[in-house]
């Protein structure tokens, strides 16, 4: 207790009104806390402020109080460990001191080696800089000098290429004159040409004219050669058209033959049964092979008059289209495409045919060869298919060329695969390797594409 008095007398006059205070508030609430009423005197303390405490005080305690001998002794221990504890600190600042006193003075001594070090340097360094610059100055000297030979001798060379340039420009003037003298004579030269040209010109325009007019006469003679051969290929049509009719007729009579021998062949034989039994067996040998020949002979009938039919139906006729002759040369490509079709059509119904031509030279490098180029020309067709313009498409004649180009390229195969079909098993050995490459080119996507795109609606 006397402890605790002791400390609170060594509180200032406001710290004991903050301490007063904040210990009478924590009372407060905890009697509050626990459900008790705390003492009325506590919550006065609380409810008062620090200046209302520190004026109580005032009021209340005594100004000066006397120690008792005991406190007195409590009071001046206290202050004896209060100055230890000062003097404590003191000593530690002193050491604290000397230590850095001590540092200072090997720092100062380290600047001090450092300073003479660099005025050492400096010196050497005026030295150097004092040489550096006398060279340098004998080095002036010596570079004027030479400037000023230079200079010299560039106004002697100035001196030189003026009297040069004069020359050259009394020179350049001649030359000057002499070349508007040739460039007058040149111009009439030229006028007299110009005059030539036009009058040349005006020639070539009249051989136009003329030409023109050749050509539209040309034109219009190929024009009715075409109608005459239309009217032509139309006939034929009619005239195959009606041997395929007849052909059926044929064929019918055939298959009423047929029955009638069949029947007569069974009314035979079953008179013959009746017969001893080997002439019975001679007669019905007979009548099997009347009945054998009778249907032989119907098949052949039939199977020629399909053959027939089917060539007939196929074997239309094929036009093939004839450029300009003012673009003849951008056509080559698709008049090379017909024409290795048409040799490849050639070839499979005349030369591989029981009744062709035997003198037709059946060479398979040259048929791939032509499957070759017909193949490169389906490809180019199917790239034009998605080209909305060409540069033929610029020319309304080479338009229709090109049109009909392409669909007599798509008959020869139409035709071609037909006559392939037709073919197919009848030829055996070295020939059958030709058909075989015209399968392969129908066979190609390509080619396949092409007659794709004739199928579809345009």
């Amino acid at each position: 207790m006397t402890a605790t008095l002791s400390h609170i007398g060594d509180l200032s006059v406001e710290e004991w009104a903050a301490l007063t205070r904040r210990a009478a508030v924590d009372a407060v609430q905890a009697a509050e806390r626990r459900g008790k009423t705390p003492p009325p005197e506590l919550v006065a303390v609380a409810a008062m402020t620090e200046r209302e405490l520190i004026q109580r005080r005032a009021r209340n305690v005594p100004a000066g109080q006397r120690l008792s001998p005991l406190m007195q002794l409590v009071a001046a221990d206290h202050q004896r460990r209060i100055a230890e504890g000062h003097a404590r600190d003191a000593y530690q600042d002193k050491l604290d001191a000397e230590a850095a006193a001590a540092a200072a003075r090997a720092e100062a001594e380290q600047f001090s080696r450092t300073a003479e070090a660099a005025r050492a340097q400096a010196r050497t360094a005026q030295q150097q800089a004092a040489q550096k610059d006398a060279e340098r100055a004998a080095e002036r000297t010596a570079v004027a000098e030479a400037h000023q030979r230079e200079v010299q001798a560039l106004r002697a060379e100035l001196e030189q290429v003026r009297a040069d340039a004069e020359a050259e420009i009394a020179a350049a003037r001649e030359q000057a004159a002499a070349a508007e003298a040739r460039a007058q004579q040149r111009t009439a030269e030229r006028t007299a040409a110009s005059e030539a040209a036009e009058k040349a010109l005006q020639e070539l325009r009249a051989e136009l004219d003329r030409t023109r007019a050749d050509t539209e006469a040309e034109i219009a003679a190929a024009r009715e050669r075409a109608t005459a051969a239309e009217a032509r290929a139309r006939q034929r049509v009619a005239e195959r058209t009606e041997a395929s009719e007849a052909a059926e007729k044929a064929m019918q009579e055939l298959r009423r033959e047929l029955e009638r021998v069949r029947a007569d062949a069974e009314s035979q034989v079953a008179a013959a049964r009746g017969w001893a039994k080997g002439e019975a067996a001679a007669a019905q040998e007979a009548a099997e092979a009347e009945v054998a020949r009778a249907y032989a002979a119907a098949e052949d009938a039939i199977r020629q008059a399909q053959a027939e039919a089917a060539r007939t139906a196929a074997m239309q006729p094929l036009m093939v289209p004839v450029p300009p002759f003012e673009f003849r040369a951008q056509t080559a490509h698709i008049e090379n495409a017909l024409n290795a079709l048409q040799q490849i059509d050639y070839i499979l119904e005349v030369g591989l045919t029981e009744d062709g031509d035997g003198d037709i030279l059946l060479d398979f490098d040259q048929m791939q060869t032509l499957v070759w180029v017909v193949r490169e020309h389906a490809m180019y067709l199917c790239d034009e298919t998605h080209t909305t313009t060409s540069d033929l498409g610029r020319h309304e004649s080479t338009a229709a060329y090109e049109h009909a180009a392409r669909d007599t390229f798509r008959g020869f195969l139409q035709r071609i695969e037909t006559v392939t079909h037709q073919l197919t098993g009848r030829i055996v050995g070295p020939d059958a390797e030709l058909l075989n490459a015209v399968n392969a080119m129908l066979a190609d996507p390509w080619v396949k594409q092409v007659r794709r795109t004739d199928t579809e609606p345009r």
